[in-house]
């Protein structure tokens, strides 16, 4: 029975989609069974079934049952995207997590989060206290104190589905988090949030470059104005070496990413 969802709404991801596919395929610990549903436009820059259908014998092999990929032929808002995807998640779910293509998830992001809620099933809201960035063109990390940050950000980690699933589509394209917070509070009132003090943060990685519908590009044009401050961890010690190597690799396709829309 599928208790977990993961969400990933993609768009002119072709370069940067790898990264989120790997993280997902390498999670360990996995002892309950869960989902990844994918939604993409077929317009340039798209991340092919094909590419996806490379990782699916191992999704399968830590407990994902069902793999469903909508191709649509139009663009449509991210904020419309991200209900259309909670919509066509499993009846017998509990959680969800939404997966960035730009982001490298820690290894242990799907297990802890279904143990959290396995413990507190009435925590609404699961957030970390910091984030890590990499821009690919400066090669600097960045590190984000969400705590001096209000709840609406995108250090959220998991929410209950069946709250998630009364939140009505928009329009939105941008500010999705701060707009899908609002949305869930709504129809929840107020949140109970548990804050994830596990060192799991240090294993995830954010990726500046390859991102279309986020404002986080200007973030790196003056960090320190957005909160962002130089991160003295090292990234052989955030990512596998394989990964790492493929990631700096990707500096030499960025000139083809056509940027935001």
């Amino acid at each position: 029975m599928i208790t977990l969802s993961v969400i990933m709404p993609l768009y002119r991801a072709k370069y940067i989609a790898w990264l989120a596919y790997e993280s997902l395929a390498r999670q360990e610990d996995i002892d309950f069974e869960w989902e990844l549903i994918i939604m993409e436009e077929q317009q340039e820059e798209q991340q092919t079934f094909r590419d996806l259908h490379n990782y699916i014998d191992r999704l399968k092999a830590i407990g994902c049952s069902r793999i469903a990929y909508t191709p649509i032929h139009y663009w449509i808002p991210l904020a419309n995207k991200t209900c259309q995807l909670i919509q066509q998640c499993s009846s017998t779910s509990k959680v969800l997590i939404a997966q960035a293509g730009d982001y490298y998830a820690p290894p242990k992001r799907l297990k802890r989060m279904h143990d959290i809620y396995e413990k507190n099933p009435v925590i609404d809201w699961v957030k970390v206290p910091k984030t890590i960035t990499y821009d690919i063109e400066t090669e600097q990390l960045y590190i984000h104190d969400t705590l001096d940050k209000a709840k609406f950000d995108s250090a959220c980690r998991a929410v209950l589905l069946k709250y998630a699933r009364v939140i009505k589509s928009s329009e939105k394209k941008k500010g999705i988090d701060r707009w899908f917070a609002k949305q869930y509070e709504k129809v929840v009132g107020e949140l109970t949030i548990y804050i994830d003090q596990s060192s799991d943060w240090l294993y995830g990685l954010n990726v500046n470059g390859f991102n279309t519908i986020s404002e986080r590009g200007k973030f790196f044009e003056s960090p320190e104005e957005y909160g962002f401050t130089q991160c003295s961890i090292a990234i052989e010690n955030i990512l596998p070496e394989d990964i790492l190597f493929f990631l700096r690799e990707s500096k030499k396709v960025l000139h083809l990413h056509k940027g935001k829309i």
